[in-house]
């Protein structure tokens, strides 16, 4: 019965039924699509329109940043208060490229105009271009007002952006320049690869299809290159006075803190020019540091300064301040809505040196005169040389304190901080280096200076004493060889002499005799408890410590003299009349005074220069130096300047009596001698000693024997000693000899 014929009529219906439900399906499918569709615009335009603004106007509603609160380096002071070295604030004025750029680019004028208005508004053409010609008025009123407050001119704004956007435009102009030879090198080398007529057709077309997937595709035009120099504050105005800097970050809606900053730098300023350049030293900023700190957006990290040379290297842990570190919240007009200091700054500490400025620069003036032959060469009659370099010490013979340290030639240090490099060339190939801290890192042969040394081996060993007597037939042994200075010189001889006629006349036979008598083996022993061949120990960095050679037989004569290879520093030879004069004990020599906030206790010792040193040691004293050794030497030293025939009668001043020794060390290589003068005064109170040292000067007697006598009445007139003895009115006779 299933194969029964059915009515057409219920045929006809139930089609009319399946065709109507489809429909109703179909109407409800595209009623949810477009249900959906609204859904999805409403979304979007809910987040372009709403959501985006909220979190716009979110994110610049606040934002935070870590600053750097600046500390201050300590101050370097001389001992009666003036600055050698100290921080000065300065300010500079930056201002972002975008403001500076003439005409001003288009996308930053729009995107500025755009941040103007509400979001109904942007698009609006005319609203836009009202919103572009407030931005251009602003900035235009914007550089009429920061003229005024710095008082430059129209023409010095001009060329102060037009150097500034010259400098950028090159960079700009280079970077692009490098981009597009890259691309027409690798577009060249792309088509060479695909289009090689020898490879098999498959292979080349393998190539095409891969090019065509892999390189993007050719551009009429490149997009604009934009470099982050574009999108940043440059410096602009430098050193501005602080109301010019105090005005503009008073007054954000003036200068905009998005368009110009305030940049502050701690500036060390060395106002007192080249006085004891070598002493102070140089700090400047580690090349490990970032140029400037870079504001409230920037990083936490001030430049850091350390000290490169001298006092400032010696005591950098002492000087350098500690920077501090703010927290602080700016609102969208860099208005700030909350600060929070992190961390204090913390100062450095100031450090007072041993010696004061007034004989420090006289003594100074003392060795630029001694010098002088050196700038008119010209119109010297000798055929010598000039001096090359010189170096005048004077120590407390009881405390080891500095009382002058002196070189020349020497640099401006005022002058170094706003060096260009061709200047900083030009002192680097200078062939009397005034850079070279001659102080504490000469070392140079002492010549007869040191036969203060061999004096006292010779009479603790025991091989002669004050009334010895040794011929002196001008030579030791053959008439060229060994010689004494007189007998070079003219030919004549000192006869008998004693240990005190010796130093008196610095016969050097006397003391050929006396060291081969006793050999080379005290005169090391002597020269090492003096401090010969190490560091004094001084509080400066990079000390030299001389050359102290093993004496032989056949050596030990020329040492007896300060010649061989011996080497030694003034610092040493000072202290060596020192402790002739303090009664044989040995000091270290202190630049800073022991009172001053860099002298921290012994206990806890002072960081120097990336080691630690203690307070200076107790002056020690030198074992087994007998008294009655001191007062034969001692005798011996005043004759070289009061006795008629004294090397160092040059040096004598009415008033005061001096004692020392004379020294014409030779050089070699055809050079002049170095000279030297060392020695204490007053000779019958001492209180200070003192070295001159000139190089390829020729004669101590001659060369360094007048400037030791200026230094001391340079002395007498700043205070430092007194006279003890009535004025003498005759005048000193000519220095003979060395």
């Amino acid at each position: 019965m299933r194969n029964q014929p059915r009515p057409a009529g219920a045929i006809r219906s139930r089609a009319a039924t399946r065709g109507a439900s489809t429909s109703a399906r179909h109407s409800a499918l595209f009623g949810m699509a477009v249900l959906f569709a609204i859904a999805v615009l409403g979304r979007v335009w809910h987040l372009q329109d709403v959501v985006l603004e909220r979190f716009t106007i979110a994110s610049e509603r606040t934002r935070t940043a870590l600053e750097p609160i600046p500390a201050r380096d300590g101050r370097i002071l001389s001992a009666d208060g003036l600055e050698l070295a100290f921080d000065r604030t300065r300010f500079d004025i930056a201002v972002h490229y975008r403001w500076v750029e003439e005409p001003p680019n288009a996308a930053w004028l729009r995107d500025q105009a755009r941040s103007r208005l509400p979001p109904a508004q942007r698009r609006d053409a005319d609203a836009l271009a009202t919103a572009e010609q407030q931005v251009l008025a602003d900035r235009k009123r914007f550089w009429e007002s920061l003229r005024t407050l710095a008082g430059i001119s129209q023409a010095e704004e001009a060329r102060l952006r037009g150097q500034l956007q010259a400098r950028i435009e090159r960079m700009i102009a280079s970077v692009e320049r490098r981009r597009d030879e890259r691309l027409a090198e690798s577009t060249a080398a792309s088509a060479a690869e695909t289009e090689d007529r020898s490879l098999p057709l498959w292979e080349r077309a393998w190539r095409i299809t891969v090019r065509e997937l892999t390189t993007p595709p050719a551009r009429e035009r490149l997009d604009p290159i934009i470099l982050k120099e574009e999108l940043e504050q440059h410096p602009l105005l430098l050193d501005v006075p602080f109301p010019v800097a105090a005005a503009i970050q008073s007054s954000p809606s003036t200068y905009p803190p998005a368009a110009a900053d305030v940049r502050i730098h701690s500036q060390r300023v060395y106002p007192a020019g080249d006085l004891a350049a070598h002493i102070v030293g140089l700090r400047r900023q580690s090349d490990s540091q970032a140029e400037s700190a870079q504001g409230p957006a920037g990083s936490a990290a001030l430049p850091e300064r350390v000290g490169v040379s001298g006092i400032e290297r010696a005591y950098d842990s002492v000087l350098r301040g500690r920077p501090g570190l703010r927290r602080t919240v700016y609102n969208s007009r860099r208005e700030v809505v909350d600060s929070q200091v992190l961390r204090e700054p913390v100062d450095g500490q100031d450090v007072s040196l041993t010696f004061e400025s007034s004989l420090q620069r006289r003594a100074e003036r003392i060795l630029d005169a001694a010098l002088a032959p050196a700038e008119d060469a010209e119109d010297s009659d000798s055929s010598d040389p000039p001096p090359q370099g010189g170096t005048l010490v004077a120590i407390d013979i009881e405390t080891g304190q500095i009382v002058a340290a002196a070189a020349a030639p020497r640099v401006d240090l005022s002058a170094t901080m706003r060096m260009t490099a061709d200047q900083w060339q030009s002192i680097l190939d200078d062939p009397r280096h005034p850079l070279f801290p001659r102080v504490t890192q000469l070392a140079a042969p002492p010549g007869s200076v040191y036969k203060v040394l061999t004096a006292v081996a010779a009479l603790e060993s025991g091989t002669v004493d004050g009334a010895t007597r040794l011929h002196c037939q001008g030579f030791l042994d053959r008439p060229d060889q060994l010689r004494c200075m007189i007998f070079r010189q003219s030919g004549a001889s000192h006869g008998d002499v004693t240990l005190g006629d010796a130093l008196c006349e610095s016969c050097n036979v006397f003391f050929f005799q006396t060291t081969r008598q006793m050999g080379p083996g005290p005169l090391r022993l002597w020269s090492e408890r003096f401090g010969f061949g190490a560091p004094t120990g001084a509080d400066i960095p990079g000390e030299a410590e001389g050359r102290l050679p093993a004496p032989t037989k056949s050596t030990a004569l020329q040492l007896s003299i300060g010649q061989s290879t011996l080497l030694t520093s003034p610092l040493q030879v000072a202290r060596m009349m020192a402790a002739i004069a303090n009664g044989g004990t040995l000091v270290t020599p202190r630049f800073v005074q022991p009172g001053s906030s860099a002298s921290a206790p012994a206990a806890a010792g002072i960081e120097l220069a990336g080691y630690v040193r203690d307070e200076a040691p107790p002056p020690a004293r030198i074992p087994e130096l007998s008294p009655r050794t001191l007062a034969i030497i001692r005798e011996g030293l005043e004759r070289v300047v009061e006795d008629a025939r004294g090397t160092g009668t040059s040096v004598r001043v009415p008033g005061v009596r001096i004692a020392g020794k004379t020294g014409t060390a030779e050089t070699g290589g055809g050079r002049p001698d170095h000279a030297w003068f060392a020695g204490y005064v007053p000779a019958d109170r001492p209180r200070i000693a003192f070295v001159v040292m000139l190089e390829h000067a020729g004669s101590g007697g001659a060369a360094a024997g007048p400037a030791a006598r200026e230094f001391i009445e340079a002395l007498i007139e700043t205070g430092h000693i007194r006279g003890s003895r009535p004025q003498a009115a005759a005048s000193a006779p000519v220095a003979r000899g060395e």
